[in-house]
């Protein structure tokens, strides 16, 4: 009686189609995340590259700028090299105090991280 009983469950449950089904939901459900992902990923790629791109051509247009400037020193103080020392020097303090200030920026996000 137990053996018929069991036999009529497994026919009605149909375990074996039953566990077919999840087992496809859950292939189902790893491609959509893997698409997700993809998207995420070649959405970030998109914006790396055009970042990277925006700042290669400020940094051309800042040198180009500057070449300039010392152009018209030069001109203006009637040397050939004084108008690109002026700038050079500029450049400098201005690398020096960028760079103090991301020093004391740093030490200050680590002390409010401890």
């Amino acid at each position: 009686m137990i053996l018929k009983l069991i036999k009529l469950l497994y026919q009605t449950f149909d375990i074996r189609s039953l566990l077919k089904e999840v087992t496809q939901c859950l292939q189902q459900e790893v491609k959509l995340f893997k698409e997700e992902m993809e998207k995420q990923i070649n959405l970030l790629l998109v914006k790396a590259v055009l970042w990277l791109f925006t700042m290669f051509l400020i940094l051309m247009m800042l040198f180009f700028l500057l070449v300039a400037l010392a152009s018209y020193l030069n001109a203006l103080l009637g040397s050939s090299c004084i108008g690109l020392l002026i700038v050079a020097c500029i450049c400098l303090l201005l690398s020096l105090i960028l760079m103090r200030i991301a020093r004391v920026a740093t030490k200050r996000s680590n002390r409010k991280k401890q």
